[in-house]
């Protein structure tokens, strides 16, 4: 058949030829567009090699529903299984005809998950930065790991690359990080600016949990010109050590505070320590 154009209720899809067998449900088709759920799709080569199986060449895949999408993933091949997992080699990153340094020679996504897209984008203009563009993208690393790069172009502060990585091994008893999450952060610019975060969890038991938090910024501002959507919460970059355990009757919490940063003030400098006791009845209508 030649411009093909099939409509299904979550799937729409027109190829300028097609080959297809009903009876093994395989096939092949050219020039292929269209759309699977929240992903917009093209490919030169698609090859159906089964009722839920696919195997494209030269594809890019996007979830932006415009005519030109304002970004893609290309990929040199892609395929995509019964269990609507999609895996794609050699991908990189391309914003509207531009493709960018963002490159995995490996990618995957979990159309299962709540948030199978793992490329977020983000651009305008501000008075520090001028205009500017912060593409990142995830790849997986394990079942356990997360990772991926970020480029941050602007007008007035340079380039910006970074590296953003997720770890969750909270339901892995084999490895020797289980119970334990986090993520860490980090951006440097042409122009020496620069950040570097890592928050990590470690529940040793359900009643005894530590959490560490390590925040590193070249200058007091470099946040809040990047990020000025979350500066108000981070006023300034804040490490520390906290130890938290927890009983029926009381919460005891012991907090370890670094400086190291020579333009942070803070009144306290010792480890403190708290003792909370759990309100209880002691006689009637006093607790």
């Amino acid at each position: 058949a030649k411009d093909v154009h099939i409509v299904e209720p979550a799937r729409e899809m027109t190829a300028s030829e097609m080959h297809y067998d009903f009876a093994d449900q395989t096939g092949e088709l050219t020039d292929v567009r269209g759309r699977a759920g929240l992903y917009y799709f093209h490919a030169e080569k698609l090859h159906i090699r089964g009722p839920q199986q696919v195997f494209g060449e030269e594809v890019w895949i996007t979830t932006c529903d415009h005519e030109n999408p304002h970004y893609r993933l290309r990929m040199k091949s892609f395929s995509a299984d019964e269990n609507q997992v999609l895996r794609g080699s050699h991908a990189r990153l391309q914003f509207r005809k531009m493709p960018t340094p963002l490159y995995l020679p490996r990618w995957r996504a979990d159309m299962q998950e709540e948030n199978p897209w793992n490329i977020d984008f983000r651009s305008g203009r501000s008075a520090e930065l001028g205009y500017y563009a912060n593409l990142g993208m995830q790849f997986e690393v394990n079942r356990d790991i997360t990772m991926g790069p970020r480029l941050y172009p602007t007008e007035k502060e340079g380039v910006g690359f970074g590296l953003d990585v997720n770890y969750d091994f909270m339901d892995n008893p084999a490895s020797p990080f289980f119970r334990s999450k986090g993520e860490a952060h980090g951006l440097m610019t042409t122009e020496s600016r620069g950040y570097g975060e890592w928050y990590h969890r470690y529940e040793y038991s359900e009643d005894l949990v530590v959490r560490g938090q390590l925040e590193m910024w070249r200058d007091r501002d470099v946040y809040r010109d990047f990020h000025r959507e979350l500066y108000r919460h981070r006023t300034t970059p804040r490490d520390f050590v906290n130890v938290t355990y927890r009983q029926p009757s009381y919460i005891a919490t012991s907090t370890a505070r670094l400086n190291m940063h020579r333009w942070v003030y803070e009144t306290e400098y010792l480890p403190e320590a708290t003792f909370h006791l759990i309100e209880r009845r002691i006689a009637p209508n006093l607790y």
